[in-house]
């Protein structure tokens, strides 16, 4: 035990030892999420692989998990992308030879601008920062309401049920619709974004109402956070 101990402590106090290890700093992070967003941009994989250890795990946004053999298709695939990228926040702390970091990145392209938190896990490996693990998650923005000319929305009103039995009472109040799953529970804004389709204030949900042949509304369905849709049928109108 005392070779060990004293071993680690002249490892400590060895200055070539203390010079392996790069230097630390919310800039050194913030560049090497910038090098990395650069590269995928680009599509260029060996510029992107030279920031990663040979065990690096990616967690993208939408919960894919993929290792270094199966990101080069990924990174290849951003080849030509229009997007450009802020990182407008960051915070980080060190453990030993490991980094842990949060930043918040915004991304730009010409059509919508998103934005996620990504954390990012860097190792120390040949004297310099790699990153070991990253993990995305996508901050929702609100949804901005759209003026839809000749949309009726009095006719959306009414009690919907899905096939499992989970009940929605959208309501018109006023010139605005709000949905509530029960009449005591408070309402909340479906905000315009399209003929018949409307964003759930404060959720990333969208919800999009269905007319049969003869123009009447029949049901809606709902298109969830996860990607998945729930149909709900129209049991009762106004």
């Amino acid at each position: 035990m005392r070779i060990v101990v004293a071993v680690v402590a002249g490892l400590v106090a060895n200055p070539a030892q203390a010079a392996a290890s790069p230097p630390a700093s919310p800039t050194v992070f913030r560049d090497l999420i910038a090098a990395r967003l650069v590269a995928l941009t680009h599509g260029d994989w060996p510029a992107y692989r030279r920031l990663l250890a040979s065990d690096f795990v990616h967690i993208s946004d939408l919960g894919q998990r993929r290792t270094v053999a199966e990101l080069r298709a990924f990174v290849a695939d951003h080849a030509g992308s229009r997007a450009t990228h802020d990182v407008v926040g960051l915070a980080w702390r060190r453990a030993g030879r490991l980094a842990i970091v949060d930043a918040e990145v915004d991304e730009h392209t010409p059509d919508v601008d998103t934005a996620w938190y990504e954390t990012d896990v860097f190792v120390v490996r040949a004297g310099r920062w790699t990153y070991l693990h990253h993990q995305e998650t996508p901050i929702a923005h609100p949804a901005t309401a759209a003026v839809v000319v000749g949309d009726r929305i009095a006719d959306y009103a009414g009690r919907y049920r899905s096939a499992r039995g989970t009940e929605d009472i959208i309501v018109l109040d006023g010139e605005r619709l709000t949905a509530r799953g029960a009449p005591a529970d408070p309402p909340t804004a479906l905000v315009p974004v399209a003929q018949g389709v409307f964003a759930v204030a404060g959720d990333p949900t969208i919800v999009s109402f269905i007319r049969n042949p003869e123009g009447r509304v029949t049901g809606c369905f709902f298109h969830l956070p996860s990607g998945q849709i729930a149909v709900s049928t129209r049991v009762e109108g106004p």
